[in-house]
């Protein structure tokens, strides 16, 4: 027996008995209700035997309906790529892929420690690194996250520039931009409050 032909019959067992024990009961007991609950099963069955991708798409469906990745779980960036470049020591290219996956993964955690490892430890580019910290102020949605992620930061600044002046300078300019931030997250709040009761 094919594999196909095993399926088919596999197929065929599932879509027929629920119908056959409610053509049973109807037939033992004599009430129509049965009858009419056996339709449900021989539509599925139907859809299951005669065009199994039919009931594939629709199961997927509702599978997705019910349980959505992209809600459930937070989506992650694809960094195998940017691993390889890390590893080959291309740093500039690590740096393009990593800014481009910040950006569309900002609540991935994998992403930031990478991206400031490379722009401080690596590159030694302070001006990247401000680029990193004030994308990282931009695109990340959760400001709870923003402490956290600043002093990951600043971890790797101090690694490059040591305990010294450099790094006394840094931390002020990255309480500066945090404060900014804040500032025109209220200010974007506000406006939105307004435009909500004015909409009413």
């Amino acid at each position: 027996m094919t594999p196909e032909t095993r399926g088919l019959l596999q197929r065929g067992t599932i879509a027929v008995a629920p119908a056959a024990v409610m053509m049973a009961l109807w037939l033992f007991t004599g009430e129509s209700y049965w009858m009419l609950f056996a339709i449900i099963p021989s539509i599925g069955g139907f859809a299951l035997f005669v065009s199994p991708w039919m009931s594939q798409s629709a199961g997927d469906g509702m599978a997705e309906f019910l349980y959505r990745p992209s809600v459930c779980e937070a989506p992650r960036a694809p960094l195998a790529q940017v691993d390889k470049l890390m590893l080959n020591g291309e740093w500039d290219a690590a740096e393009l892929l990593l800014t481009e996956a910040a950006t569309r993964y900002p609540n991935d955690t994998a992403v930031w420690p990478r991206l400031f490892k490379v722009v401080w430890c690596e590159l030694g580019d302070v001006e990247r690194a401000t680029e990193a910290h004030a994308l990282m102020l931009q695109v990340v949605d959760d400001t709870t996250a923003w402490p956290r992620l600043s002093r990951l930061y600043l971890l790797f600044a101090e690694d490059r520039l040591g305990l010294g002046p450099e790094l006394s300078r840094e931390r002020s300019a990255v309480a500066r931009r945090v404060s900014v931030a804040w500032r025109a997250r209220g200010k974007v709040r506000r406006v939105r409050g307004v435009l909500a009761v004015w909409a009413r």
